[in-house]
């Protein structure tokens, strides 16, 4: 079997020889040459190799979070939920004031009334105990599991198929002289990158850092706590900061890593490039000049550049200089520092809070300047609203664009009048989608309100009844 390499090589020996046994007998080309030696020359080859190097900030932030999740899994919050049932009375347990109660206006459970007053029941109401760890905060860490698990598998799956690491061999070669009365400039480019197997050591060291995060993740998300809370609703931003996410250790370092989760939604990296000079011969030289007389033959033969009426034998040969070979590194075709967009960034809890804390600033400002609490509240109020409706109005122009109405009338003379007509039929139906949201959204406003004035109803109702005792 002929590899590639023999080949190529024993292409290069037949097109050398023919090429060798052509120029000895071709009067262009002793002419041409001559040109091409007194002209200016610069050449330029080196073997680089790039080694991406990606971030890992975010894997050192999720390696000292992991002990903390660890730990609430093991040992979760709970609630005990007391939940009461009748049963037959020689499966009740316990009994309380409840039962009594239960029992005196549930007659049909006495079994029997003795001589000495003593009531024997055959059913009553007895209260049992059940741990509950549906809390609020235990279904942050359920939701914020699966957050994880996602975000670290993504950045897994993305490095480990990327070749972090490749050679690159680069011939450049600029060559400009005077042909006649015509000047001459000739360019040639070649880049042939090759990627390297296996990846370099830090790509790999940080592979096995995020493989076992990940496995981590796997464990959390198979585990008895997640299983317990399958069914539990997930938490979506914005998050309720409770006393137990924000005074106990664990739940307040989880937090934060779900802030930092919806901060970090790149994958960063930086370019390491290590570089080497090739060496150039007179052999290699001359191959290339070849090149060049071959380059511009092809060019004149082809694109027809006219007749060039000139006796090869006036032509004055000129000075012979030596070509300029360039040591300095070209970045134009390296890669570069970069980061890889790897979530959106739509709505998430650090930009809710860091949205929050804007306002909260402002009102503290308002109010500070001597308006009053509750036409500052006012003012944060309708100008969050008008931010909202400005956001509605910007994605309903952003999809009008996307539906490239003029693409439907190219070449109508009418086309002006109907893109315009056809706009705003669009828009009536997207202004119609955001009335009925905004009616649905009026509507729970005023349920809100009339829950609020039955409570505050009930309070006063029974604070008079306190009173008047």
């Amino acid at each position: 079997m002929i590899t590639a390499n023999e080949s190529i090589k024993k292409y290069f020996s037949v097109l050398d020889d023919a090429l060798n046994e052509i120029n000895q007998s071709e009067e262009f080309y002793k002419v041409f040459i001559n040109a091409i030696k007194s002209g200016k020359n610069t050449l330029y080859s080196k073997l680089i190799k790039e080694t991406r190097v990606f971030d890992d900030k975010w894997v050192k932030y999720i390696e000292e979070a992991i002990p903390a999740l660890d730990t609430i899994i093991r040992d979760p919050r709970s609630f005990i939920r007391v939940e009461r049932e009748v049963v037959a009375v020689e499966r009740a347990k316990k009994v309380d004031s409840q039962s009594i109660k239960h029992l005196s206006v549930n007659s049909q459970f006495i079994k029997d009334v003795t001589e000495d007053g003593d009531v024997v029941p055959h059913k009553i109401l007895t209260p049992y105990s059940e741990e509950d760890i549906a809390i609020y905060e235990n279904r942050f860490i359920k939701s914020l599991i699966e957050k994880l698990y996602f975000f670290v598998d993504r950045r897994y799956q993305l490095i480990k198929q990327s070749k972090p690491s490749n050679y690159l061999d680069q011939l450049k070669v600029n060559s400009s002289f005077k042909w006649y009365k015509t000047d001459v400039d000739i360019e040639l480019n070649i880049n042939v990158r090759e990627d390297i197997e296996g990846g370099d050591s830090k790509t790999l060291d940080l592979l096995e850092r995020i493989e076992k995060i990940r496995k981590y993740a796997v464990a959390f998300k198979n585990s008895m706590f997640m299983k317990a809370l399958a069914h539990a609703k997930p938490v979506r931003p914005p998050i309720m900061k409770t006393n137990i996410l924000l005074k106990n250790v664990h739940y307040k370092q989880a937090y934060k890593l779900w802030l930092f989760l919806d901060m970090y939604n790149t994958l960063g990296f930086d370019v390491l490039i290590e570089e080497k000079n090739l060496p150039f011969n007179g052999t290699y030289i001359e191959d290339i000049y070849n090149l060049i007389i071959a380059n511009y033959a092809t060019m004149f033969v082809n694109q027809d550049l006219g007749e060039l009426d000139y006796d090869l034998s006036t032509f004055r040969r000129r000075r012979l200089r030596r070509p300029k070979v360039v040591r300095q590194l070209d970045l134009s075709n390296l890669d570069k520092p970069d980061e890889i967009q790897m979530e959106d960034t739509r709505i998430s809890e650090f930009f809710y809070q860091k949205t929050h804390q804007i306002y909260s600033d402002q009102y503290k400002g308002l109010i500070s300047e001597g308006i009053t609490k509750k036409e500052a509240l006012r003012n944060i109020m309708v100008e969050l609203l008008e931010l909202v409706n400005n956001i509605y109005d910007d994605f309903i122009d952003a999809q009008i664009k996307e539906e490239r109405f003029d693409k439907l009338f190219e070449g109508d003379l009418l086309a002006k009048s109907k893109i315009k007509l056809r706009e705003q039929r669009y828009r009536l139906e997207m202004i119609k989608l955001l009335r009925r949201i905004k009616e649905r959204e009026y509507k729970k406003v005023l349920q809100e309100e009339k829950k609020l004035m039955r409570a505050i109803k009930q309070a006063q109702e029974k604070l008079t009844k306190d009173v008047k005792k």
